[in-house]
C-alpha cells in the first residue's frame, strides 16, 4: 500500500499539497520526501484490537484530520478508514463543506471466504456506517465489488454516496525499447 501511496504523490506533485498519515515508516514511504509530500507519523494507526492502541491511533488521526480544511481527505488504510467513518458518524469530525472524503475498498468484509457470523456483524457495521456518514467517494477496486456492497448493503444506503470504481494498477515507468532483433544464428550440421 506505501508504493501506491507514493506513486500517488509523485502523480499529483505538481497538482496539490500532498499529505500522508501513517505509522512510522519502515522503509515503504522512502520516495515520498522526493515527490513533496509531507509524512505525519501518528504512533499506534495500524489494526489491532487492543482498546487503548486503538485510542491513541485515533486521538492522533483525529489531531491531523481537525488541524486545518482539507480538499480531500482519503482514507485508504483498513484502521483509519473505520476511524474516520467512525469519527463522521459520531460526529467528532465534522470536515469543512468543501471537504470530499474517499475511502477505498481493498475487499468487502463480508464476502465468500468469511466466517458468517462475522460477515453478519461487518454487513451491518458497514449499513450503520454508510448510512451515518455525511456523502463520501466510496472507491472500489471492481465493478464486481461495487455491486456486491450494492448486494451487501442495499442501494438506498449507498444512494448518498459517491461511488467510483478505480481499478489498482501498478507504476512501472516507461517500457524499455524494443532491442533489436538478435541476428539469426548460424545453423551448422
Amino acid at each position: 500500500m506505501p508504493r501506491n501511496i507514493c506513486m500517488l504523490a509523485r502523480a499529483l506533485q505538481d497538482a496539490a499539497e500532498v499529505h500522508v498519515v501513517s505509522e512510522a515508516d519502515r522503509g515503504g514511504y522512502v520516495d515520498l520526501k522526493a515527490s513533496g509530500a509531507r509524512h505525519h507519523v501518528v504512533q499506534r494507526l495500524k489494526s489491532s484490537l487492543n482498546p487503548g492502541h486503538l485510542w491513541r491511533g485515533w486521538c492522533g488521526f483525529l489531531g491531523i484530520v481537525q488541524s486545518r480544511p482539507w480538499s480531500l481527505v482519503w482514507l485508504h488504510a483498513r484502521l483509519p478508514v473505520l476511524l474516520g467513518r467512525l469519527a463522521l458518524a459520531l460526529r467528532l469530525w465534522r470536515p469543512a463543506p468543501e471537504t470530499r472524503v474517499a475511502l477505498t475498498y481493498h475487499g468487502l468484509p463480508f464476502g465468500p471466504g468469511h466466517r458468517s457470523g462475522m460477515a453478519a456483524l461487518s454487513r451491518r457495521v458497514e449499513q450503520a456506517l454508510l448510512a451515518a456518514c455525511p456523502p463520501l467517494d466510496l472507491i472500489f477496486l471492481t465493478v464486481t465489488q461495487k455491486q456486491r456492497m450494492v448486494t451487501a448493503v442495499g442501494a438506498s444506503v449507498l444512494r448518498r454516496h459517491r461511488c467510483h470504481v478505480l481499478p489498482n494498477s501498478s507504476d512501472l515507468g516507461p517500457l524499455p525499447q524494443r532491442p533489436d532483433p538478435e541476428p539469426q544464428a548460424a545453423h551448422w550440421f
